[in-house]
Parts: C-alpha cells; structure tokens; sequence
C-alpha cells in the first residue's frame, strides 16, 4: 500500500547508475521523517528521489566531472545540520546541505596519483572532518577541515581503497579507519596513525600481538 510503484522503480532502474561496490546510491531518513533515495546518474546527475511521495525533488546536473562513486550523510539533530557528501573518480569531494542542495565545500585534486574513489565524514570532539581513500596510486587516505585544509594523513595507508569507513570504540573512546579492497580488510588507529590490524584469506594473521583490543 504504501510501497514505491512499479512505474516509479522503472523509473529508478533506468535512471540509476551503480560505480562499484560503494555507496553509489543511499536512502536517508531525513529530519523532517521523510525516506530519500539519493542516486547518480551516468551523466554526473544527483537525484534525490522521496520514497514517500513516489517523486523526484531534485536534479543536480553536472554535479561532478567524472562518475560519481560514492554518497555520505550526516545529521545532528540538535543543530539540525542535514549533509551529504559525494565524491567521484574526479579527485574531488564536495559537501551539500541536504534538501537545501547548496555546495557548500569542493575540495579539488585531492589525489596526485591514482583516483579518489570513496570518502566518509569524521567526527572528532563535536567538529566534523573529511576522510578520503585512493585507488590506482601510491598516496595514503588523507583528513580534511571544513575549510578545505588538509590537516593529516595516514602514512601507512598507501595500498588502493574501494570501501572506506569508521569505527568508534566506545570502551577505548578510540575511532578506527576501515578499509577494504579485493585482497583484504584493514583498521588502523586514527589517534597513533598505524596499522592496527590486517584481515585476509589468512584469518588468523594479526598484525597487533595484542588479541584483547581487537575491535569486536
């Protein structure tokens, strides 16, 4: 009864475009209690399509130079922030303030070598940051402001990234870096800027002796 039409996932099928195996398309549950399908299109389009409505509200054309690959959303309901981020093979993340779709940052060139392929916001003592990833190029994934400043890099991290996220351990008060390609999985510490550990068709190779702060 309440579920999308089937004129409306014609729609979605043919519109939408799938770079890989991050987050090309999300649905957010919004502030204001709406669903949102947020997707690209083969021409660089962002679409925010309302799973409620069964409508489309907004086209962004031409949003990025290249394929897009991968969406973020953040909200804080106390401040009643709404942001999506959207990186693409471009090198470039921008940042756009959800339903409003203002771009508020373009972080160009992030990337020399190799390609920005996924990217994720970072929360550190209530301000929030960029962490961006590197796929075909030897340059490790970097941390920037909200001013576009790059303030860090995670200098082990240099293999190619195609998901990227955080982990926050809460019993540590620790955030870990997640990344993973198609030989394995690694989690370094964001505070020490190390490998913390190693997973692969190996599952028991650990590259911390220490068993007992393995994340869970």
């Amino acid at each position: 009864e309440n579920g999308i039409n089937d004129e409306s996932l014609i729609d979605l099928v043919t519109d939408s475009y799938c770079y890989g195996v991050d987050y090309s398309f999300i649905v957010v549950n919004s502030l204001d209690n709406n669903l949102y399908l947020i997707y690209c299109t083969s021409n660089k389009t962002i679409i925010s399509y309302n799973l409620i409505e069964f409508k489309k509200i907004i086209e962004i054309k031409n949003s990025h130079e290249n394929d897009i690959t991968n969406f973020r959303y953040f909200s804080d309901k106390n401040k009643k922030t709404e942001l999506l981020l959207s990186s693409s093979i471009d090198n470039n993340v921008k940042i756009w303030k959800f339903n409003i779709w203002e771009c508020i940052l373009d972080i160009k060139n992030i990337n020399t070598q190799g390609n920005l392929y996924s990217a994720c916001f970072l929360s550190l003592n209530e301000e929030l940051f960029i962490l961006t990833s590197n796929i075909f190029g030897n340059e490790p994934l970097k941390v920037f402001d909200f001013n576009g400043n790059q303030i860090k890099e995670i200098s082990e991290s240099i293999e190619g990234t195609f998901l990227l996220d955080i982990y926050y351990d809460k019993k540590l008060s620790k955030n870990y870096i997640i990344t993973g390609n198609t030989n394995f999985v690694k989690s370094y510490d964001y505070d020490d800027n190390k490998l913390y550990h190693k997973y692969d068709d190996n599952v028991n190779e650990n590259n911390n002796d220490n068993n007992e702060n393995d994340i869970d």
